[in-house]
């Protein structure tokens, strides 16, 4: 069983250990992070820092699922049906 500990994220890292953000929370025993994107629709510059995020997350091949706040009322729905997509 994954203690709360292990849920806080470390920083994520690509395929070669190289540092490439710091996610909201890690799912160990998935091998994914997950972004809790709290803020989107209430500020450009959060926005753009989200877009800028994503890209480098992709980019170095960093499996992350995004949670949005309307994803909050059916959690595990939202992780579940994000989880084929990383």
């Amino acid at each position: 069983m994954t203690s709360c500990r292990e849920l806080i994220s470390p920083a994520g890292f690509d395929p070669r250990g190289r540092r490439v953000g710091v996610p909201d929370f890690y799912l160990p025993d998935f091998g994914v992070y997950a972004e809790y994107w709290g803020l989107v629709g209430a500020d450009r510059g959060y926005e753009k820092r989200m877009a800028l995020k994503t890209e480098r997350y992709l980019r170095n091949g960093v499996r992350v699922v995004s949670l949005y706040p309307g994803d909050l009322r059916d959690l595990g729905y939202a992780l579940g049906s994000r989880f084929g997509r990383v």
